[in-house]
């Protein structure tokens, strides 16, 4: 059993798929994108110092409405997206380490309820370039769930009631047997059936949503376990794993407990394909930032840090420890996705090592990668990231103080 490398023929046909999945992220640069603030400090600090100065430079880059809008990508420019983005880094903050915390938030909190729709949805406002609603709605539900004022309930049953009528089932056109099933994709804005770009990243946004508006029923759970169970590649899972075009199938891949990301768009995967001796292809493979999100789904949708699931995705883990390069993402592959996932790869696994509770060292490995990458103003940017955006400094330095607060022993918020 081998992973697909990087000259084969197949490559070439997962390189293609590649860039045609990249053409229509639609990431319309509005400018040569230049770092956050200059070189890397290039210096060992305290982790709460590292923390204090990423939070001093958002806070620098809020707008006077409460948004935060790229400089970087015409597509994250309105602030929807951005907005609760970078709101749910903050709000883990300890107010010690953020005097102006109350401002920033209230103003933040501001925002999302007046970019709201008639549905609760936030990132449709432009009809053009549409700003991942699902992901700009279950993130402001979970900042203003967060927030706790009563004055939002109705907002947010709005947003749940949207959220809930978005999973790919039957009402959505499709039927237990497709692979999108008990997903959720971009956000109900294709025709039945169609299911856009849809992965484990919407799922577990919109999953953590419900669970925290009390609105995860039983039906709602179940499918999306069972879309769990397919890019968990589970042995009870008996539809086939997806293909891209022009492989030959081999048998079931091997369970390992890891997660691949999407089995609908399937450039999407970072984790290279599983193919066996004679070259027949089993499946995608799992890969790091796939199986954090996973866990952390898994958990959303009620399962204990007990289950059989979730105990095979943190071994995973366990047996695939470090920040860069990602596990389970080949450094050879023609796109170079395991230098541009390395900050949302950081932010994600810090996020599962915590609350499941990882043992070792990973806290001062994560404090030592995050002390190289920090700027002098204190804002990080991965320069070779924009296959993930992460050469938008806005980006990169919320998911970096997300990370940090795992550093200092944040479990933050859990499954609720």
């Amino acid at each position: 059993m081998r992973r697909l490398r990087s000259r084969s023929p197949r490559a070439s046909a997962l390189r293609a798929l590649a860039l045609v999945f990249l053409a229509g992220l639609a990431l319309y640069p509005l400018r040569p994108a230049t770092a956050g603030g200059g070189e890397s400090s290039c210096r060992r600090e305290p982790p709460t110092s590292m923390l204090e100065r990423a939070v001093a430079w958002l806070e620098s880059r809020q707008h006077e409405d409460g948004s935060f809008r790229s400089e970087t990508y015409a597509i994250l420019r309105d602030g929807d997206a951005l907005t609760p983005f970078v709101l749910g880094a903050l709000l883990d903050v300890p107010e010690e380490h953020f005097p102006g915390k109350k401002r920033v938030i209230a103003r933040a909190l501001g925002f999302l309820r007046k970019k709201a729709d008639a549905e609760g949805v936030l990132g449709r406002g432009d009809p053009i370039v549409l700003e991942y609603p699902t992901l700009s709605t279950a993130l402001a539900a979970i900042c203003l769930l967060r927030a706790g004022d009563a004055g939002d309930r109705d907002l947010t049953t709005r947003m749940a009631d949207w959220l809930v009528r978005t999973q790919l089932d039957e009402d959505e056109g499709f039927e237990r047997d497709s692979p999108a099933y008990g997903g959720w994709g971009f956000g109900g804005v294709h025709p039945k059936g169609v299911a856009g770009h849809m992965d484990l990243v919407h799922t577990r946004a919109a999953l953590e949503a419900l669970a925290l508006a009390g609105r995860l029923e039983e039906t709602t759970r179940d499918k999306a376990l069972h879309f769990l169970a397919l890019v968990q590649k589970h042995p009870g899972e008996k539809r086939p794993q997806p293909l891209p075009p022009g492989f030959e199938r081999g048998e079931s891949p091997p369970y390992d407990g890891g997660f691949y990301l999407s089995p609908w768009v399937l450039a999407a995967n970072k984790g290279g394909m599983i193919l066996d001796e004679t070259g027949r292809a089993r499946g995608f493979g799992s890969y790091a930032s796939a199986t954090s999100e996973g866990a952390l789904a898994l958990l959303a949708v009620g399962l204990s840090p007990s289950h059989e699931k979730v105990l095979e995705a943190r071994t995973w883990l366990l047996s695939h420890p470090g920040f860069e390069p990602p596990g389970g993402i080949p450094v050879d592959q023609p796109s170079p996705w395991a230098d541009s996932v390395l900050f949302y790869h950081a932010s994600v696994r810090a996020r599962a090592n915590a609350i499941l509770d990882l043992p070792g060292d990973w806290r001062e490995d994560l404090a030592r990668f995050l002390s190289m990458r920090q700027g002098r103003d204190g804002s990080f940017r991965n320069e070779a990231g924009h296959l993930m955006k992460e050469d938008d400094p806005l980006l990169c330095t919320a998911l970096a103080v997300t990370a940090l607060g795992k550093v200092l022993g944040d479990r933050g918020p859990g499954p609720q």
